[in-house]
C-alpha cells in the first residue's frame, strides 16, 4: 500500500512541475 502511495505522489509531483513548466510557457 505504501509504495502505492509513494507512487502516486511521486507521479503527482511530476505532473506539478510540468503545469507549472507550461504556465511559465504561456506567462
Amino acid at each position: 500500500v505504501l509504495k502505492i502511495v509513494l507512487t502516486v505522489e511521486f507521479y503527482c509531483l511530476k505532473c506539478k512541475v510540468l503545469v507549472m513548466k507550461t504556465i511559465a510557457t504561456l506567462t
